[in-house]
């Protein structure tokens, strides 16, 4: 009996060193992460608070109540040094922000799983980093880019998308900028919120691209406002589309999407 309380002892000390050692290289993994994204955000360009938030936003859970406040006159006047982000990646296709939520690079993926387990360094990372879908042309009428939902209480990557369920924030929050890597910006209104079912596919696909003529276009925007949970009529027909997609298992389980859908 003794030796087997012995023997439980020593286990037990065991298991809470080796958790101890984990959670030590996590933390250090992590922060050496959030001092890369740093280096990141100021080679971009950004010499406001963003710079600052968005390392810690991007890899770890943040402070309840800790905002980012990047006003969208900021972020229409943002500058972006393309050459320094290419270095880094070549893979870099734009910059994405949305006030107060988003402000990370964008790149273009030749295969959609590798950048859900890589960061925009190219480093193994829970985080991944935001990417366009594969195969995607500048001139799509609609764009779609992926980024993870980190779960309850994180504000990382496309985590923070989900605050758009609100009526209220959905609108007051009405606009996203997106700059290409040929330093075109360009501002979107944000016209819905879709919780998307992928077994729904045959119905509506958030993924199309491009429609073979007027009237499919037309009668896929029609079906858009029917799946929306919110939705706001544009002024005028969109000339493009960018489509934010991350996960939401909330409804749909493994199955569900949260879709932030911007136009201009």
């Amino acid at each position: 009996m003794e030796k087997s309380r012995v023997v439980t002892a020593a286990v037990g000390i065991f298991l809470i060193a080796a958790s101890a050692v984990c959670v030590a290289a996590i933390l250090q993994r992590t922060e050496k992460e959030a001092v890369e994204y740093r280096k990141l955000a100021e080679i971009s360009g950004h010499s406001y608070e963003a710079s600052g938030f968005l390392a810690e936003n991007s890899f770890r859970e943040t402070e309840p109540g800790r905002e980012m406040h990047v006003e969208a006159e900021e972020a229409e006047n943002a500058s972006y040094d393309w050459d320094a982000l290419a270095e880094i990646n070549r893979d870099i296709i734009g910059w994405l922000c949305l006030p107060n939520l988003v402000d990370l690079p964008v790149v273009g993926a030749v295969d959609n799983r590798f950048y859900l387990s890589h960061d925009f360094m190219g480093k193994r990372s829970n985080s991944g980093c935001l990417f366009m879908d594969r195969d995607t042309e500048e001139g799509d009428f609609n764009r779609v880019i992926y980024g993870h939902n980190m779960g309850t209480g994180s504000d990382a990557m496309f985590s923070v998308l989900l605050r758009y369920e609100d009526a209220e924030y959905f609108n007051e929050n009405s606009v996203l900028f997106y700059t290409d890597r040929y330093e075109n910006m360009a501002a979107y209104e944000v016209i819905a919120v879709v919780k998307y079912n992928v077994d729904d596919v045959g119905e509506w696909d958030f993924r199309v691209r491009n429609h073979g003529n007027r009237k499919e276009c037309l009668a896929w925007m029609a079906q858009l406002k029917e799946m929306a949970f919110l939705y706001r009529e544009p002024e005028g027909f969109p000339e493009r589309l960018i489509t934010l997609a991350t996960c939401d298992r909330r409804v749909y389980g493994k199955d569900g999407r949260f879709l932030i859908i911007g136009g201009k």
